[in-house]
């Protein structure tokens, strides 16, 4: 269905104007108060057969020159469009190796790490749609980043251990390498300096520049020779460079023409857009990410935190030309859907007059676009590609509850929590009110539990001065319905995932497995369904970690257990497993053991996953 967003309202949002800055930005907000209450929300659901995918049965012609498509990189999906700007046909790469980097008519550009056992390098491959053969274009031991202007395929590596830019150019259609010393040279005068990107490219998964775009539209680069105390920047002509003092310390430079640099405020995160020289303007205090900058255009996201988990999403654009902002979509995540899109960013590519970006409606993720019209306004439409159907909506609902919790000294967020759970239709089950209590205590137990111990370790106000200053970091729970689904007749399963971080290098993975006796309401685990010892449980997870081991071992020639051999990993996971740490998914005639991280093995190994048939256990789910 088209909705119409008019430019001084929207169905919701009560558009406030602010005090115009000397870039002539006068920007619209949005904030809490203006939209109703929502401290717990469901889904409306619709049948999952009514939200089906989108079949393309037909196999497509070669892309012609003028072909556009759009990357879906957490699903690895390409998606070329028709003249109408519309899905015409899909290509799934979940059977592929390497990111998706951008597409070049019937190409789809590949980075790839590969270890052949004594060096680890990144290689560029080009995979044909149409004739579904690869080209391998260029490899090197440092990162790839892609960049398709003019025609000409640039790709790009940076070493770190010698502050070194090293680029390679290739004909876009024969992918052969052509010269490109004239544009190394002026790599080469960047050592010890950084590039700035002139603007993050939508369509390019990587929001790399190259420096030939960058010379041909800016005139000039911007480059800085310490990016952690980004208070000068440097303009960089090809010969010399001539410092720029930013007016407030930077935290990332976001975007720059030869007009403006816009960048993020290194203390607040505000949108910050400077002329060079004396006149500079905050943009958004709520900025979450500026997605693209074409023809002077700068396209950003913001987010109102009291949202945190069903994030409210804000689209603006700033047009350079007219002085213009507008706010063009506010996109909602619903609860249920996946947690790897944000509404409106994830897959946000401009296109022409048309803006595309990954959203959902409760039932189903896919593609919307934005087209402007002739009345001051926006339609917004599905352009007909869904990338996710929900099938497990049809057993019932998903809710929430979310909350903020704020330090009563500096009034900094410092706890966000946000935990979904299940509500089964009544026609699941005789006991579906036992199971649906049952599901939601435990949600608001959890998000309790979580916000209390954010403010019982706030502690005294010196302590929020040191940990709520510059270094603060936020502590996120996040708790989400993964998939719903029967085992056997009489059992259901809810699963749920999602990360607990309180600081650091990475989050730390959650989950939990919920299996529920429809006959009873009771939820059941492996104490109920597994008639033998602790000791019968730790040998089975054991022997079968250890066959996962020497799996691992013949295949790759090694495992990515902490043990030396299959022999430790048995004894690391004999002493690991409990009857209380023991979470498994229950399938039709076997369950799967889920073992976190630093359990057994490194964080970056990943859950460990020890399937084990039933027949072993001696367990009956009928």
């Amino acid at each position: 269905m088209k909705k119409r967003i008019l430019a001084v309202l929207t169905v919701i949002l009560t558009i406030l104007g602010m005090t115009a800055c000397s870039t002539g930005v006068s920007l619209p907000s949005i904030s809490k108060e203006d939209v109703p209450d929502m401290p717990e929300v469901s889904v409306s659901v619709s049948p999952a057969s009514e939200s089906a995918e989108v079949e393309h049965e037909i196999e497509p012609e070669p892309a012609d020159d003028n072909s556009f498509a759009l990357i879906a990189k957490s699903y690895r999906k390409v998606t070329y469009l028709d003249n109408d700007g519309k899905a015409a046909v899909t290509y799934d790469f979940s059977d592929k190796d390497g990111e998706i980097a951008e597409v070049i008519d019937d190409n789809v550009i590949f980075i790839e790490g590969r270890f052949d056992g004594d060096i680890y390098e990144y290689h560029a491959t080009a995979y044909n749609v149409v004739t579904k053969e690869s080209k391998e274009i260029w490899k090197s031991e440092d990162y790839i980043k892609t960049d398709s202007y003019d025609g000409v395929l640039y790709l790009c590596s940076y070493s770190y251990n010698d502050n070194h830019y090293t680029e390679a150019a290739f004909d876009a259609q024969s992918f052969k390498e052509i010269d490109n010393s004239k544009n190394q040279k002026l790599y080469d005068a960047l050592d010890g300096y950084t590039l700035m990107n002139s603007e993050p490219v939508s369509g390019n998964y990587y929001n790399y520049t190259c420096v030939q775009r960058i010379f041909d539209k800016v005139g000039f680069a911007l480059v800085a020779d310490d990016t952690i105390e980004l208070s000068t920047v440097y303009k960089f002509d090809g010969k010399k460079t001539e410092a720029v003092s930013l007016p407030v310390r930077a935290g990332s430079i976001e975007a720059y023409d030869k007009n403006f640099v816009y960048y993020t405020d290194y203390d607040t995160s505000d949108l910050i857009s400077f002329d060079y020289k004396d006149k500079y303007c905050v943009m958004d205090e709520k900025i979450n990410s500026v997605m693209a900058f074409e023809d002077g255009v700068l396209y950003w996201s913001e987010m109102d935190p009291a949202w945190y988990g069903a994030e409210l999403v804000a689209l603006y654009s700033f047009d350079e030309n007219t002085g213009k902002t507008d706010l063009i979509a506010t996109p909602q995540k619903h609860a249920g859907m996946t947690k790897s899109v944000i509404p409106g960013v994830t897959g946000f590519t401009v296109a022409g007059d048309c803006v595309y970006y990954i959203a959902d409606d409760s039932v189903k993720t896919e593609w919307y676009r934005i087209v402007p019209d002739d009345t001051f306004a926006y339609i917004i439409e599905p352009i007909g590609e869904v990338l996710q159907n929900y099938d497990f909506l049809r057993y019932g609902k998903v809710k929430y509850v979310n909350d903020v919790f704020y330090c009563p000294y500096c009034n900094e967020a410092v706890g966000k929590g946000y935990i979904e759970y299940f509500e089964l239709n009544d026609n699941v089950s005789p006991n579906a009110a036992k199971i649906n209590e049952t599901l939601a205590d435990a949600a608001k137990n959890t998000l309790e539990s979580f916000i209390e111990h954010e403010r019982l370790t706030i502690g005294d106000e010196s302590l929020c001065k040191d940990y709520h200053g510059e270094y603060y970091s936020v502590t996120y729970q996040n708790y989400n319905v993964n998939d719903v689904y029967t085992v056997g007749e009489n059992y259901i399963s809810i699963d749920m995932d999602g990360y607990w971080y309180g600081g650091g290098a990475h989050d730390l993975p959650i989950y939990s497995f919920n299996l529920f006796d429809l006959t009873t309401g009771e939820q059941v685990g492996i104490r109920d369904l597994f008639k033998g010892s602790e000791e019968d449980l730790k040998k089975a997870v054991a022997e079968n970690t250890k066959k996962l081991a020497e799996e691992q071992i013949e295949d790759y020639g090694y495992s990515v257990f902490f043990a030396a051999d299959a022999e430790g990993v048995y004894k690391d996971a004999y002493e690991y497993i409990t009857f209380d740490n023991f979470e498994a998914m229950y399938g039709t005639d076997s369950l799967t053991c889920v073992i976190p991280p630093y359990a057994l093995a490194p964080y970056a190994a990943g859950i460990i996953e020890v399937k084990i048939p039933y027949s072993e256990l001696g367990i009956k789910l009928d």
